[in-house]
């Protein structure tokens, strides 16, 4: 907790508004694949600084001890108000046309496919026609084209190259007809590079004319073919069963060379064959028209299933966001692929297979997956020529998908968990980012959906990342007991149900304790209501020792959640009511304050982030909460930014450091009404 407080919200998606939900769901036209690699402006800044507004005074909170049916209006009201500041990211983007631009296909809204068609062919100019006849004549389709064959390097090649115009002559003489057939822009080209215009001999250049006609134009002209053979390819029925011929080949081959690989005649034990086949397939269906591969698209959604499925026992899932993608554009996004898989008869069998995995194919899905959606909505800013996320983006795409892996968990609270992780560790590595919602997913699966939904309902409990299963188990022990497994004091870790801006309370997960009580709260009022709940287990004054309360805060202030902001002063402290019941009802003994800046730093009395033999009469909130209760021991960091680090046993130890993180010392203080020394470690059981 280094910085100063910056709450962030929990965002609520029921409550969007019907255009956001329409817009989100009509925002197709970009493929997936292209959406990994889109550059674009975003409204990640934007979004972040609305998610981080104050809830508006006087706003209900989610009460403990209130029933499921006022509860969760009153979640959807508090955190409804939030939704408001996610703006939508969808990007619009053109497809790509032929840079013959004087040559569209005509749009029929008739429907009439037939006399559509008939209309373009009788609007189609004689140059255009000339195009066609030549390419459909000249040119066929090869799936197989790995190195550059006579100047081409692609798929879309010339049948015979000594029969290609003579680039450099043409340019040479000014006659451009031949090249225009295509390159329909060349006259353009020229213009604009004085060294291939004849008729500025004192810039013409024959070597670079020769470069540009043998290289260059080359591969303009396989461009332009390839555009216009996805514009005009009705009219070329030679290059299109040249394209298909080709598809039909590429199948064949992959299905032969699977056979080899079975029968043991191919050893490919690294996979690097088939990967290569399949990526060429996918390569090949790209860049043809729908319409001349459909009828082989079902046969290549079942192979990239299975390339999926064999990438599972592969190094690092290799080759598994090409694959995704590509089944995401074609109607099997990876967020959807658990509930698919359950609910769609035509979900391709490999893939269902590879979801109904348990044990490390299982995990390595989530990671996969998680990572992938991730990486997909990162966005390019080019004010700060940074990659940005998209954070209504992201929260859509996590969502559905622990939805889909959690069907019985609560769908708001899924909501409230996902859009926190978001906010507060996107600026994290794509690494870190996916190890922290994988641990929700896991830590859920360690309790069960039913015990998460009880969490949720009575504890607020929605960041299932930040806290082990073995706290969790041990919150419901006591919540149904009234004691410990072990019989030992438990500690009760307090935290807000939001406002954790930079993901420092992800420090509680390493505690494994069963010896521990977790509850989040929006307001200190809420602790009444978890009082009486515990009361109502049968807890009595020797059940718990010791309370972590955790938040963000400055010398100024306390920040619980979004909801709370408690000055450093001993009445404020007093007056809340829901403190004063958990610290009497329950006797306890000590406060540990998680939070930066407990101590005010002063200059002129006390030499910064150090504590001298004896006793300090110090300012801050740690002083204040122990004026507040004098009967109890407040244990803090320093006059500084404060980051914690807490052991299995669910010991927390405290480092204080100055801004920039220059100095640091972990000397932790300890407060009595007012009166601030040295904590000695192990003085006591905390």
């Amino acid at each position: 907790m280094l910085s100063p407080p910056l709450p962030v919200t929990k965002i609520n998606k029921t409550n969007m508004t019907e255009e956001l939900i329409a817009a989100a769901d009509k925002d197709r036209s970009v493929s997936n694949a292209d959406r990994l690699l889109t550059p674009g402006s975003d409204k990640a800044g934007d979004l972040g600084r609305a998610a981080l507004l104050p809830a508006p005074d006087g706003m209900p909170l989610l009460e403990a001890g209130a029933s499921r049916d006022e509860r969760k209006p009153r979640l959807l009201q508090r955190i409804g108000g939030y939704v408001a500041g996610l703006a939508s990211r969808l990007a619009e983007k053109t497809g790509w046309r032929s840079t013959d631009e004087d040559h569209e296909a005509t749009d029929n809204e008739s429907g009439d496919s037939e006399n559509e068609y008939s209309r373009a062919e009788e609007e189609l100019d004689e140059l255009t026609q000339q195009r066609i006849h030549k390419i459909d004549e000249e040119w066929e389709f090869r799936a197989d084209v790995n190195s550059p064959v006579d100047g081409f390097d692609g798929k879309f090649v010339p049948k015979s190259y000594p029969d290609f115009p003579d680039f450099a002559g043409s340019i040479a003489s000014g006659d451009y007809e031949e090249i225009e057939k295509l390159v329909p822009k060349i006259r353009e080209l020229v213009a604009k590079d004085a060294r291939l215009n004849p008729e500025k001999p004192e810039n013409y250049d024959e070597e670079h004319v020769r470069y540009y006609a043998d290289i260059v134009l080359p591969v303009l002209a396989q461009i332009n073919v390839a555009a216009f053979f996805k514009e005009h390819y009705k009219h070329m029925p030679k290059l299109a069963d040249s394209a298909r011929r080709a598809m039909q080949e590429q199948i064949d081959s992959i299905r032969s060379l699977k056979d080899s690989i079975a029968s043991g005649d191919y050893f490919d034990y690294y996979g690097y064959g088939r990967e290569r086949a399949v990526a060429e397939l996918i390569n090949t269906e790209t860049a043809l028209p729908k319409e001349v591969t459909e009828e082989f698209e079902d046969i290549i959604i079942g192979e990239v299933a299975e390339a999926v499925e064999t990438a599972a026992d592969s190094m690092g899932w290799r080759g598994f966001d090409a694959y995704a993608a590509w089944l995401a554009d074609r109607g099997f996004p990876p967020e959807r692929w658990p509930q698919d898989a359950r609910d769609r008869e035509d979900f391709p069998e490999p893939l269902r297979r590879l979801v109904n995995e348990q044990g490390d194919k299982e995990k390595g899905l989530d990671r996969a997956i998680i990572k992938y959606c991730i990486k997909k909505t990162e966005l390019y800013d080019g004010d700060s020529d940074k990659m940005k996320p998209d954070v209504y983006g992201r929260c859509d795409l996590i969502q559905k998908y622990f939805e889909g892996r959690l069907p019985e968990l609560d769908r708001e609270m899924i909501f409230c968990g996902v859009s926190s992780m978001v906010t507060s560790c996107s600026s994290k590595s794509t690494y870190r980012q996916a190890e922290i919602y994988y641990d929700y997913i896991q830590t859920i699966r360690g309790i069960g959906q039913d015990n998460a939904n009880r969490l949720g309902d009575e504890l607020g409990i929605t960041h299932f990342s930040d806290w082990s299963p073995e706290v969790l188990r041990g919150t419901l022990h006591i919540l149904e007991t009234g004691r410990t497994e072990s019989g030992e004091p438990a500690t009760i870790i307090i935290r807000g149900d939001n406002g954790d801006h930079n993901d420092a309370a992800h420090a509680f997960r390493s505690i494994k304790s069963t010896d521990m009580f977790a509850a989040e709260i929006s307001n200190t009022n809420m602790l009444s209501g978890i009082v009486k709940k515990l009361e109502e287990a049968g807890v009595d004054s020797s059940t718990f020792y010791s309370v972590i309360l955790f938040g963000h805060g400055g010398e100024d202030a306390f920040f619980m959640s979004y909801g709370e902001k408690i000055p450093p002063d001993s009445q404020e402290w007093r007056n809340k009511k829901g403190m004063r019941d958990l610290v009497t009802a329950l006797a306890i003994d000590t406060i540990v304050l998680d939070s930066c800046h407990p101590l005010v730093r002063e200059k002129d009395k006390f030499t910064p982030l150090t504590l001298g033999e004896g006793f300090q009469r110090r300012r801050g909130t740690a002083p204040a909460i122990s004026k507040a209760f004098p009967w109890i021991r407040v244990v803090s960091g320093l006059d500084g930014g404060v980051y914690p680090l807490a052991d299995e046993t669910g010991y927390i130890n405290m480092a204080t450091t100055d801004k920039g993180g220059i100095n640091e010392t972990h000397t932790m203080a300890e407060t009595w009404n007012g009166w601030t020394c040295v904590y000695e470690k192990g003085a006591d059981r905390q």
